[in-house]
Order: C-alpha cells, then structure tokens, then sequence
C-alpha cells in the first residue's frame, strides 16, 4: 500500500536527499529521483560515504543550517 503522505507535492519539497559522488547510494539517484520528483537531491563530489563531515566539517554544518532554512 502507498503512502499517500509521501505523495504530495508539499511534503515532498521538504525531503532532501544528500548524497556523496563515491557512496554506494549514489546508484539509486534517478529511481528516487522518481519516486519523489519534487524532493531536493544534492551531491557532493570528491569524497565517499560520510566523508564531507569528515573531511570538511564546517562547509558540511554550513551546508545544513543553509538547507534548514530553506
């Protein structure tokens, strides 16, 4: 059964899906993409899973208190 929360615009344009150039997920961008075609996709390069917080840690809190306000 789908949930038909999921489904609409409004709530859709609050998710953001965050993802890094070299993670594993990074594969499923267009099926999500898809399934949420009102969602926000970001992606990072250079770095894998998790690496912009351990690499860049400042540009990465940056980066969500800019999202959070938007």
């Amino acid at each position: 059964m789908t949930n038909l929360y999921l489904k609409r615009e409004e709530t859709q344009k609050k998710f953001l899906f965050f993802y890094a150039e070299k993670e594993p997920a990074h594969k499923a961008r267009k099926r999500m993409e898809k399934a949420y075609p009102h969602a926000r996709f970001e992606t990072v390069s250079g770095v894998g899973h998790g690496g912009l917080q351990a690499a860049r840690p400042e540009e990465y809190a940056a980066y969500l208190k800019k999202s959070m306000m938007e």
